[in-house]
């Protein structure tokens, strides 16, 4: 198969901001759970939300304080948030729109669809009272394409683009959860109402990532800190672990053209999976896990301008923007 750096730069995009669309959804949902059924003395907040995706000094530059009703719209229906769900699936489909030859029939409407209810309901559904119905909504519109393009798109150029966005996506968003969800955890300590909630800020941190069920089978034990990170960091099992993203990098870039650039980006996340296997089991301090989100952070970074610049870009060309809205040269990538 034959594709152009233009589309497979559309293709990885798509797939970026449709996990980024899911799993922003899914962390908002399992929040509005845990606060609801925490006491105030919990002292569980909203604004640990807009630490995970990076949104903190954006959202205080246009709001005074982070309350319920405004962080939730900021994540969900602000549409001048490049974060937010709305601004998400608006340019998965947008991606989408330029490449729709190359993906199965089907795939527009069921994006379309998830875009077009989202854009009309998002700021109905951030109402705690409809959230959880919206959000819901939303999750499984993403879980359906997964499903559809797992059953029906070719392993091909194409899907391996698509999911290396979506692999690396999942990735960044997995470390940025550890980073603020059991960083906070912890560097807690064993005081008060902290140590007697923690167990259940541990179960949502695994729900928020869809791993609580698959936590308890792989382990077979209860939920306790030093495993959920390891679980979360590591297990190859859980497809959402920094590790098991990785793995599947490794693997999409292994099937891709050997061309200029392409082998760095392959050494790199050879690299970075390796460090994985040598992070200690247990002993886990706020320190040194915001120390290791950041590292793996930089590495996923590195490794999207690495891809970018193998796959997307001539020499000597400058960056686009994130929407992938710009005109590339046609270049050809070729199986």
């Amino acid at each position: 198969m034959t594709l152009l750096c233009r589309t497979a730069e559309h293709l990885y995009w798509m797939g970026r901001y449709l996990e980024r669309a899911e799993q922003l959804t899914r962390l908002v949902r399992e929040h509005t759970v845990l606060i609801t059924d925490l006491p105030v003395s919990a002292g569980l907040g909203w604004d640990s939300l807009l630490a995970i995706p990076g949104e903190t000094g954006p959202f205080f530059e246009r709001y005074d304080a982070a309350d319920e009703a405004s962080v939730v719209t900021y994540l969900l229906a602000d549409q001048t948030n490049p974060s937010s769900l709305v601004w998400s699936l608006r340019w998965a489909r947008e991606n989408l729109r330029t490449t729709r030859s190359t993906m199965p029939r089907g795939t527009w409407r069921i994006v379309n669809e998830l875009a077009q209810y989202v854009a009309s309901s998002a700021e109905l559904g951030c109402l705690r009272g409809r959230r959880h119905e919206f959000c819901e909504r939303v999750v499984s519109g993403c879980q359906r394409l997964s499903g559809f393009l797992a059953g029906s798109m070719g392993r091909d150029p194409a899907w391996d683009f698509y999911q290396l966005g979506v692999q690396l996506e999942r990735a960044d968003m997995t470390s940025r959860v550890l980073d603020v969800r059991a960083g906070g955890l912890v560097a807690a300590g064993d005081e008060g109402d902290t140590e007697t909630f923690r167990d259940t800020q541990w179960v949502s941190l695994l729900s928020s990532l869809d791993g609580l069920q698959l936590y308890r089978r792989v382990t077979r034990s209860l939920v306790e800190g030093d495993r959920v990170v390891g679980f979360v960091l590591n297990e190859r099992q859980f497809p959402r672990s920094v590790g098991a993203c990785l793995t599947s990098v490794s693997e999409l870039l292994a099937a891709l053209p050997d061309i200029a650039g392409a082998e760095d980006a392959r050494v790199a996340t050879v690299a970075a999976r390796a460090r994985l296997d040598q992070l200690p089991a247990t002993g886990w301090t706020h320190t040194s896990l915001h120390d290791q989100a950041d590292d793996i952070q930089l590495t996923l970074a590195g490794l999207d301008r690495m891809i970018v610049a193998a796959y997307f870009r001539l020499e000597g060309a400058g960056p686009a923007a994130e929407t992938s809205d710009t005109v590339h040269s046609p270049t050809q990538i070729s199986a």
